[in-house]
């Protein structure tokens, strides 16, 4: 059972690594935040409102949900994550992690402001709050101090200007519908930093038999996870001797008449760790009220 709740833990926490911090490859020049200045952007003519939603199923068993709202206005993004672990998944391991962030949209990238993320277990509960000054320089609280050699591994990783897991999404569905699935970039949220390395594998098809809420065309990526600072030694340890495969993504394009440029969004993911295997399908996907396309669903 100890072995299982750990699995579970697990895909929850690369759960929110992947889709919230890897819904698509980013070049570098994406990935760097924008400079402060003229926040006139050219890309939302209108408010605009995305929610996903995804189910994490594993031999027919869901074991976790991850609900994601996105809000565009104006020169303003905001969003919001909820990750929790569900049906035989949170009988096995109770674990919820809510994220939040907001800040400014630029013609030629995304200045975040603030980011916090609470992670909540059966027996405990760990905030952590950044926030970016207008030259990209970060700052974190967090309510429990990790062990100092995490700390000095972390700042020691850290530079300015690099995003959270949820920018990067934002950024993947604004400005990178033309070129998806690759790069390689670093990202923090407080409790650790970690690489994304992103493979385009090529176009797929969502057909009507599948699982899940989205039909239709999709790119196909592989996300590879590598932890750089904040997990401790064992794991840093269990990670080199034994690197997790790749994961999976279908990266969908989404027109909307509310943006300048197509939006590249997130609708399936599969994940293999250690002996665990599972796959998220889109429950839920409507970009202001209406499903993805004419031929999706906006629930399942």
């Amino acid at each position: 059972m100890r072995k299982m709740s750990y699995q579970v833990t697990q895909i929850a926490a690369t759960a929110g690594r992947t889709i919230m911090a890897a819904g698509v490859a980013l070049t570098l020049g994406a990935v760097t935040t924008a400079e402060a200045g003229d926040a006139r952007n050219g890309i939302v003519k209108a408010d605009t409102a995305v929610s996903l939603a995804f189910d994490f199923v594993s031999s027919g068993f869901r074991l976790l949900t991850l609900d994601f709202e996105l809000g565009l206005s104006g020169d303003r993004y905001r969003a919001s994550s909820v990750i929790k672990t569900k049906g035989i998944g949170s009988f096995i391991s109770k674990m919820k992690t809510q994220s939040a962030v907001s800040g400014i949209i630029k013609s030629v990238g995304l200045l975040p402001e603030k980011f916090g993320m609470t992670i909540k277990t059966s027996d405990k509960k760990r905030k952590y709050l950044l926030n970016w000054a207008k030259d990209g320089t970060i700052s974190v609280k967090r309510t429990k101090q990790p062990r100092e050699y995490k700390v000095k591994e972390m700042d020691a990783a850290t530079t300015a200007g690099m995003p959270d897991p949820m920018t990067v999404i934002i950024s993947a569905a604004l400005f990178q519908h033309d070129r998806p699935c690759t790069g390689s970039y670093k990202v923090i949220n407080g409790k650790e930093v970690y690489a994304l390395k992103f493979t385009l594998r090529g176009k797929d098809k969502i057909g009507k038999k599948a699982k899940g809420a989205y039909r239709g065309e999709a790119y196909l990526c592989d996300v590879l996870y590598t932890p750089i600072a904040g997990l401790s030694r064992r794991k840093m340890a269990k990670f080199r001797s034994d690197p997790m495969p790749p994961m999976q993504i279908w990266m969908a394009p989404v027109q909307t008449e509310t943006l300048s440029r197509p939006l590249l969004l997130p609708v399936k993911v599969n994940a293999e760790i250690d002996w665990v295997s599972t796959a998220a399908y889109l429950r839920k996907g409507t970009v202001n009220g209406k499903p993805l396309n004419s031929k999706s669903y906006a629930k399942r």
